[in-house]
C-alpha cells in the first residue's frame, strides 16, 4: 500500500498538488483520473521521489525517504508517459534492462531474469518482436515494449503514466485487462488514465483529481458519479455501475465487458 498525507508539489513557485491525501490499495488496481492539468502525471511521480514535494509519502508504511533508490525500484515499477527511445538496442534488451535493480555491480543476467524477461514478453505479446531493434518500433508496439520492461522487473507495485496511449482500441484492451490480472495476482498498480469508460471497467479503486486537489477518492461507485464528472469535466453524464457503461450526453462511451 501506498499512502501519501498533505501532499504539495510546486513547479517554477506555481501549485501543481496543494495538500492531497490518499492511498493507493494494496493488491488493486487504481486509476488515477481528471481532466488535463489536474496534476495526475505529478501525483505519479512525487509517489516515486521523482520531484521534489512536501508532505509525507509511506509505502507499506515505511517512509519513502528512508529508501535506497535501488530498494526502491525493486519495490516499485515505473512506466513513463511518452518516453522516447535512442540507442539501437534489440527489443530484448531493452526489456532486460527492468532487471537491472535485481544485478549487483558488473553482474550478468541470469536464468531467473531470462524468465522474467520472457514472461514479460508473453504477457503484452511483444515476445515475436525480441528480436527487432527497438528505435525502429511503430509507436504501439514501443509502448508495449516499455510496459514488458516494467513488469519484468516483477516488483510487487507499479505505477504506470497512461500505459493506453498510443495503443489501438485493441491493444488497449489488452493492456488494461492485463494491469486488472496482474492486480488480482497480488500487484499493487496505479495507473493515470484519461478513459473514464476503461476506468470505470476495470479500476477498483478511483483517484479524482481536479486543479491539483482530490475531488473524490474510493471505488468507482463512489467516484463515477453525475454530480464529480460535471464538477470535473463540465460534462453531463449517466452512469451504470452496474452495466459498467457511461453515456455522456446520451452517448455510449463503454459497453459491457463480453
Amino acid at each position: 500500500m501506498i499512502r501519501f498525507s498533505n501532499l504539495s508539489v510546486q513547479q517554477s513557485r506555481t501549485p501543481i498538488l496543494a495538500g492531497v491525501s490518499g492511498h493507493i490499495p494494496r493488491a488493486q488496481l487504481t486509476g488515477i483520473i481528471g481532466p488535463n492539468g489536474a496534476g495526475k502525471s505529478t501525483l505519479a511521480r512525487a509517489l516515486l521521489g521523482l520531484l521534489p514535494s512536501s508532505g509525507d509519502i509511506a509505502i507499506n508504511n515505511q517512509p519513502l525517504g528512508t529508501f535506497t533508490r535501488p530498494a526502491l525500484a525493486k519495490t516499485i515499477a515505473y512506466l513513463p508517459q511518452g518516453q522516447m527511445l535512442h540507442w539501437p538496442l534489440s527489443v530484448e534488451r531493452l526489456i532486460s534492462l527492468g532487471r537491472l535493480p535485481h544485478l549487483g555491480p558488473l553482474s550478468r543476467i541470469q536464468p531467473s531474469d531470462q524468465q522474467a524477461i520472457i514472461w514479460a514478453m508473453e504477457q503484452t505479446g511483444t515476445l515475436p518482436l525480441r528480436s527487432r531493434c527497438a528505435t525502429a518500433l511503430s509507436g504501439g508496439e514501443r509502448a508495449r515494449v516499455l510496459l514488458a520492461r516494467a513488469l519484468a522487473c516483477q516488483s510487487p507495485m507499479l505505477i504506470a503514466d497512461e500505459p493506453l496511449a498510443s495503443l489501438d482500441p485493441g491493444y488497449q484492451l489488452d493492456v488494461i485487462a492485463l494491469l486488472k490480472s496482474q492486480s488480482e495476482q497480488g500487484m499493487t498498480i496505479a495507473c493515470v488514465l484519461h478513459d473514464l469508460g476503461m476506468a470505470l471497467r476495470y479500476c477498483d479503486h478511483l483517484i479524482l483529481l481536479v486543479d491539483g486537489k482530490i475531488l473524490s477518492h474510493g471505488s468507482s461507485e463512489q467516484v463515477l458519479t453525475s454530480a464529480n464528472l460535471a464538477a470535473a469535466f463540465g460534462i453531463d453524464a449517466d452512469i451504470d455501475h452496474h452495466a459498467k457503461t457511461l453515456s455522456i450526453n446520451g452517448r455510449t462511451l463503454s459497453e459491457p465487458t463480453q
